[in-house]
């Protein structure tokens, strides 16, 4: 980079004590942490997926799909 004047310098320090600034508030702010909220809750259940039918015969690349009228089956 090429010199730097007294004006980019000090913008760049008002900008830095404004940084500061910021995460001063934020940890008055701050009533606790992630993981102090997380310490009660319970482990999640694991979800076990299914598969309820395969297609066969299209070499893995199916163009279209249809769903009944209800919207809950794949035609």
């Amino acid at each position: 980079m090429g010199k730097e004047d007294a004006e980019t310098v000090a913008l760049k320090k008002e900008l830095e004590a404004l940084i500061d600034k910021c995460k001063e508030e934020q940890k008055k702010q701050q009533d606790t942490t992630l993981e102090q909220a997380c310490n009660g809750v319970a482990d999640a259940s694991k979800v076990r997926l299914s598969t309820k039918k395969l297609l066969k015969g299209h070499i893995n690349k199916v163009n279209s799909v249809h769903y009944s009228g209800d919207n809950r089956l794949v035609v």
